[in-house]
């Protein structure tokens, strides 16, 4: 096994098998609810928390937290379909950003901790298509409550920065991350062939 992520998103393990890795899933059962309301700070934090709840010292673990801001306000996962569709009207016309915070933990003591920051502007929405995408049930347990990768793509007008970040993993940076601290487990191009 080459990494320990610390996350029960199928977008993230999605995302993260895509550098080639041997990945155990081992989400952490940690309180998210830490009073931080500045979202880089909030999703480091969260990040830091939740590999540290996994880490064994025996492999590297990646832990990671997405949140969504409109108008200074963080829009976590919606609580059902009213919530949800109270947050695409805020977002509808408007752009947002999606931060992702990581924690990447190596046996040895080497860490990274970093986010990432995309802004996204989504079209103004009507209110079939909020109630067509409320209908579809995409929107649970995703931040801001729609996912980029699926239906909710033809609501994004522009993305500025990372479309990874916004599916909840910045793979680059990741990627980078785990070059630098373990550069044996990204012999590019080996790996991709």
């Amino acid at each position: 096994m080459d990494i320990v992520l610390a996350s029960a998103s199928p977008r993230r393990l999605e995302l993260l098998s895509r550098l080639g890795l041997e990945i155990l899933v081992n989400p952490p059962h940690i309180d998210e609810d830490i009073g931080i309301v500045d979202p880089p700070e909030l999703v480091m934090e969260l990040s830091e928390r939740k590999a540290n709840a996994v880490f064994d010292s025996s492999c590297l673990v990646l832990a990671s937290d997405t949140v969504v801001v409109c108008d200074r306000q963080v829009l976590g996962k919606p609580s059902g379909p009213e919530d949800a569709a109270q947050m695409w009207r805020m977002l509808s016309g408007r752009w947002h950003e999606v931060t992702s915070g990581y924690a990447i933990l190596c046996p040895g003591g080497s860490r990274v901790i970093n986010c990432v920051t995309s802004r996204i502007l989504f079209k103004n929405l009507s209110d079939a298509e909020i109630h067509a995408y409320t209908a579809c049930g995409e929107w649970t347990d995703k931040a801001g409550g729609y996912a980029i990768q699926g239906i909710a793509a033809f609501w994004i007008e522009s993305i500025q920065g990372s479309y990874t970040n916004v599916m909840g993993l910045p793979l680059m940076e990741v990627a980078r991350d785990i070059g630098t601290l373990r550069p044996d487990l990204l012999p590019f191009p080996r790996r991709m062939v």
